[in-house]
């Protein structure tokens, strides 16, 4: 975590703007972050740090131009900062102290000239510092955690009103404090790591859907690629078929407008030689035509070789006139034939291209349904491998938290077993002491009879010396020697005569 330092960095020479460099210094967008409302940002030059909550920061601000580094600062209230460390217990375990400040920032300038960026590190060296801290769960088993808990919030209360961490330009004040045994830490694991892989599972489910969507996206570009190269070669076969259905059209009104010419001058033929021939036969009928050429080679305007010359040039006109006019018929025909020729093969052409752009036409289709079905596989086989993958994921998860579990009653079973065991040793050992205490107890009682047998030894030892062993009242020279010996006070007379050990009242010696 970045508190309260989120970010920070350096700043080059601010540069000249305008035109060849000759406008005022200012600095580049973008070269200072802009902060969020919760945050703000601090420039220094090195001497003078200046805040955006105190001055604005315009690109062309002299503080601005001058600075030499900025940093971005976290100004929350009562921002949450945890920080955790163990306490050794009485037995093999350890107590987690979780402990929560709340800090929040009251100079932004002294927290940028700290440059703290994880605040942690000073709480915790801040914690190491009470040694007390270390003391509190060594009298007591990991089972009295609420006691350590009241006894670390009492010290710590103490320890944080007395001694408050010192942070430059930070208000720090104590929140919370936990104390965690070692089975509720692993069980906080157990959740986060539970946290981590569903959210991980999730994360692998939505990258598997967004692949699926790309694919699926895919597919459909393609099938639209697909259907508008479709479109398209049937539009350019649409248009060549307009085309060539055009160019037949024009072919056949260029016959037809030649046919038609043909046959008007055909018509105009005819009637010429048709009102050539009434002309001539008005003529054979209006005069006699013997009658004229004989009164022409009469009068010798006709002679017999005329006349033949005349005949032959009238027959050969009419030769001529017919051979021009078969010629005209031939390239008529001719024109006519390669007319009808080119359309036969333009039709038969428009026929092979509407042959071929059907063969080809099917071709694709079939070519398009085996693609189809193809992509319908692909599309199967990768549903396929995501579900695959989605149910391995899945197992992977189940088999995780099935280990997870198993871990957890291994876990479980240890801290019972390692529990059972440390009860069995603490019962040793009372069981122990409890036999010491018994051995050492009769070893006293042994010593104290033997220093009674040794006391009345020398009781009877010291009568025997001094000849007393006939006296009257043994008892009382008895008590005398023991007073002697051992110093003890003159018993009163209403107390009863004894002596220790086991001495009879008649003053017989063991």
């Amino acid at each position: 975590m970045t508190y309260p330092v989120i970010d920070q960095g350096t700043l080059t020479a601010a540069s000249k703007r305008g035109t060849f460099g000759l406008g005022a210094k200012e600095r580049v967008a973008g070269e200072i972050p802009s902060p969020l409302p919760h945050q703000t940002v601090v420039v220094s030059d090195g001497v003078t740090s200046i805040s955006s909550r105190d001055r604005r920061h315009g690109l062309r601000a002299d503080h601005v131009i001058h600075a030499t580094s900025w940093c971005l600062v976290d100004m929350t209230s009562k921002k949450p900062v945890t920080v955790q460390l163990t306490l050794q217990s009485s037995g093999v375990d350890e107590f987690t102290l979780r402990v929560t400040f709340a800090c929040t920032v009251t100079d932004e300038r002294l927290v940028a000239e700290a440059g703290h960026r994880d605040l942690t590190e000073p709480l915790l060296t801040y914690l190491k510092g009470y040694h007390k801290l270390y003391l509190l769960g060594i009298a007591h088993p990991i089972a009295d955690s609420a006691q350590v808990h009241d006894n670390a919030q009492l010290e710590l209360g103490i320890y944080v009103q007395a001694s408050p961490p010192a942070t430059r330009g930070m208000q720090i004040q104590l929140s919370s404090i936990e104390v965690l045994k070692p089975e509720d830490v692993l069980k906080e694991q157990r959740e986060q790591e539970e946290r981590l892989k569903a959210h991980r599972s999730q994360q692998l489910l939505m990258e598997l859907e967004r692949e699926q969507e790309l694919t699926k996206r895919g597919y459909q570009r393609d099938d639209q690629q697909f259907a508008r190269e479709m479109a398209a070669e049937e539009g350019q076969t649409e248009r060549e078929r307009q085309s060539q259905t055009e160019q037949t059209r024009r072919l056949e009104r260029t016959y037809q407008r030649d046919e038609a010419e043909f046959g008007q001058e055909q018509r105009h033929r005819a009637m010429a030689a048709d009102l050539k021939l009434g002309r001539m036969f008005a003529d054979a009928t209006a005069d006699d035509p013997n009658a004229v050429i004989a009164h022409a080679v009469v009068r010798g305007d006709l002679d017999g070789n005329a006349l033949i010359q005349r005949v032959d040039e009238a027959m050969r006109l009419r030769r001529e006139d017919g051979l021009r006019e078969e010629q005209r018929n031939d390239r008529h025909l001719e024109h006519r034939w390669e007319v009808e020729g080119k359309l036969l093969d333009s039709k038969i052409a428009l026929d092979h291209e509407r042959l071929r752009l059907d063969i080809e036409k099917e071709s694709r289709a079939k070519q398009w349904e085996v693609t189809r079905d193809d992509r319908e596989w692909e599309r199967e086989k990768e549903k396929l491998r995501i579900e695959r993958e989605i149910t391995i994921a899945q197992q992977a998860l189940e088999s995780d938290r099935a280990a997870n579990d198993r871990e957890w009653e291994r876990e479980k079973i240890r801290l019972d077993h390692a529990k059972q065991a440390r009860d069995q040793d603490m019962a040793a050992a009372r069981e122990q002491r409890r036999w010491e205490s018994e051995r050492e107890s009769e070893q006293w009682d042994r010593e104290q009879r033997a220093r009674d047998q040794e006391l009345q030894a020398r009781i009877a030892e010291e009568l025997i010396k001094r000849g007393q062993t006939d006296h009257a009242d043994l008892a009382e020279v008895i008590v005398g020697v023991v007073r002697n010996l051992t110093g003890t006070p003159q018993v009163s007379a209403e107390q009863p005569r004894q002596i220790p050990g086991s001495l009879e009242s008649n003053g017989s010696a063991p």
